[in-house]
């Protein structure tokens, strides 16, 4: 059985600097499976902050962003992307089951690629999380690190998240959340506590550091 961290939030919200942050107490996957491997086989946590640190761009190169980042494909393989729209094809995956007892973070960013994540590990242990931040965040974020044609927040496309999130009841919410706002953070040793995590927030406080003065 595996453990299933799925995450859901509207794109730019800032979903991945949480599992990352969580990465550090070594019970969450770093989102590329053979990092993940070599950091939990060699306990090797200098590897992993060099992994997480190379994820953020200087700020003059902040549209190499989504070419720098690591997420669901390259932790799970082909296969999730196939689980996540409902395509159908052969569902090829890494052996995850390698990395034992630890989380296993995956991202949605609609309805469907939610549910369809719920059925596919249906039999698996799954704990869910909503990443409700600020419009502003997003926005700023969007513009930051998003190819040109996605120049703004498209406050139309976020109606409809916000509408579909009635449907959906999450075993943690991040409320008004903005990872630029260092007071928002305790809410990331929060929901290590419902997971069962003792986690020290200071271990990511390299990454944290580098991420906000990207941002600002």
């Amino acid at each position: 059985m595996k453990n299933i961290l799925l995450f859901h939030y509207f794109g730019g919200a800032g979903g991945k600097f949480i599992a990352n942050c969580l990465t550090y107490s070594g019970k969450v996957a770093f989102q590329n499976f053979k990092i993940a491997q070599e950091v939990l086989e060699k306990n090797d946590f200098f590897l992993l902050e060099q992994a997480l640190l190379n994820l953020i761009p200087e700020k003059d190169q902040g549209r190499t962003w989504l070419d720098r980042e690591q997420g669901c494909f390259q932790l799970f393989g082909d296969g999730i992307n196939l689980v996540r729209t409902g395509a159908k094809g052969p569902l090829k995956f890494t052996p995850t089951d390698q990395l034992k007892n630890i989380w296993l973070p995956i991202m949605t960013h609609d309805i469907t690629e939610f549910n369809n994540c719920l059925n596919y590990f249906s039999q698996d242990r799954v704990f869910t999380v909503l990443v409700h931040s600020t419009p502003g965040f997003i926005d700023l974020a969007i513009r930051r690190k998003w190819p040109e044609k996605h120049h703004c927040l498209d406050p139309d496309l976020y109606a409809v998240f916000l509408k579909n999130l009635e449907k959906i009841k999450f075993n943690f919410v991040f409320n008004n959340w903005n990872p630029l706002d260092s007071n928002e953070h305790y809410q990331i040793t929060k929901l290590a506590e419902h997971l069962g995590i003792n986690f020290n927030l200071n271990l990511a406080k390299n990454y944290i550091n580098k991420y906000i003065e990207f941002h600002l």
